[in-house]
Parts: C-alpha cells; sequence; structure tokens
C-alpha cells in the first residue's frame, strides 16, 4: 500500500478483483485517498 500511496496516484487498477479488494482494505485502513479500479471498468469506459 505505501509503494502505491508514494506514487502520488489517484487510482491504481487491476485485473483480479481479490487483489483489488485486498489493496482497497489497506488502502481504506490507512485513509488513502487513492481508489481501486478494475480493468474491466476502465475499458468499459472508453470508445
Amino acid at each position: 500500500m505505501r509503494h502505491v500511496v508514494d506514487t502520488g496516484a489517484d487510482y491504481v487498477c487491476a485485473g483480479d478483483a481479490s487483489c483489488l479488494m485486498h489493496i482497497g482494505g489497506g488502502l481504506a485502513r490507512a485513509d488513502s485517498a487513492v481508489r481501486t479500479v478494475h480493468l474491466a471498468e476502465i475499458l468499459a469506459a472508453t470508445r
């Protein structure tokens, strides 16, 4: 989680839902503003 936060990114993306849940939980416990997003969500939002 520290490495994700240290990047300064607003979002972190992954293709595995369980990985995103694990990372998202850790970020939430650390009161981080970084949010998780699944790769499929990004692809669905593009034309």
